[in-house]
C-alpha cells in the first residue's frame, strides 16, 4: 500500500518525466507511460536516449539490486536527474528471507526546475530593479531639497541683498558646505547693514554740527554787524561835535 501511495505520487508529478517499477526479473510492471509495461528498462528508454545510456541504467540498475543502495546520478546532459531504489517485492516460496529485489526508477526533468529558477531570478532582477529605481527617485529628491532648493534660496538671499534688503535670510539651515556659505552671506549683510547704519548716523552727526557752527557763525556775524554800525555811529557823532 505505501509502495503504491509512493508510486501514484510521483507519476502525478509532471517533474518526472519517467516512474518505473521493475521487478526481480528486470521487467517493468508499473509505469506513467502504459506502453512501457512488461518491456525492461533498456527497450522502453530507446526511444529516448541513445543505446549506450541505457546500457550504463540497466548496470546500476543491477548495481543497486545487489547493493540494496540507491543511487542517484546527474545525466550527461545535464538536463535530468535519475534515480535507483531498491525495494523489497517479497520473497520466493522456498526462502525465508525477502529474496525479490525490484527497483524503482524515476527519471526528474532539470528543466522545469531551471526554468522556475530562471523565473524566480527575474522576479528578483525586477525586484531589485525596481528598488533601485525608488531609491533613484528617493535620492533626487533627497537632492533637490538638499541641494537644489537650498541652492536657490541663496539665489533668492543673493537678489534681495542687490536690492537693498540687508536684513533678509536665507532661511537655509545645516552645517555643510552650502549652510556655512549661506551663514556667511548673512552675517556679510548683517555686517553691511550695520557700516551703513553708522555711515549714516556719522552723516547725520556730521550735519547736525554742521548746522550748530553755521548757525553759530551766523550769530558772531550779526554780533559783529551791529559791532560795525555802532562804531560808525559813534564816529559820525563826534565828526558832528567837531
Amino acid at each position: 500500500e505505501w509502495l503504491q501511495k509512493k508510486f501514484v505520487a510521483l507519476s502525478t508529478d509532471f517533474s518526472f518525466d519517467l516512474v518505473y517499477l521493475i521487478d526481480d526479473t528486470g521487467q517493468i510492471i508499473a509505469s506513467k507511460q502504459r506502453a512501457a509495461l512488461g518491456s525492461s528498462l533498456v527497450t522502453a528508454h530507446l526511444h529516448a536516449s541513445n543505446q549506450a545510456e541505457a546500457n550504463d541504467w540497466w548496470q546500476r540498475l543491477a548495481t543497486a539490486k545487489s547493493t540494496l543502495s540507491r543511487e542517484v546520478i546527474l545525466a550527461a546532459d545535464r538536463e535530468e536527474v535519475v534515480g535507483f531504489y531498491p525495494l523489497i517485492l517479497g520473497k520466493s516460496d522456498d526462502r525465508l528471507r525477502a529474496t525479490k529485489i525490484g527497483i524503482m526508477f524515476a527519471k526528474y526533468d532539470l528543466n522545469l526546475l531551471k526554468a522556475q529558477a530562471k523565473t524566480a531570478v527575474t522576479y528578483q532582477v525586477l525586484e531589485f530593479s525596481t528598488f533601485l529605481g525608488l531609491l533613484t527617485v528617493v535620492l533626487v529628491m533627497f537632492l533637490h531639497l538638499r541641494v537644489t532648493k537650498r541652492i536657490q534660496q541663496l539665489v533668492q538671499m543673493t537678489r534681495r541683498i542687490a536690492a537693498g534688503d540687508l536684513t533678509t535670510l536665507s532661511g537655509v539651515q545645516g552645517n555643510d558646505e552650502i549652510g556655512e556659505l549661506a551663514h556667511s552671506l548673512e552675517d556679510m549683510a548683517a555686517k553691511r547693514f550695520q557700516v551703513e547704519n553708522e555711515l549714516l548716523e556719522s552723516h547725520h552727526q556730521l550735519e547736525q554740527r554742521v548746522q550748530e557752527r553755521t548757525i553759530e557763525l551766523s550769530q558772531a556775524n550779526a554780533q559783529l554787524h551791529g559791532e560795525i554800525v555802532e562804531r560808525q555811529r559813534a564816529e559820525t557823532e563826534l565828526m558832528i561835535q567837531k
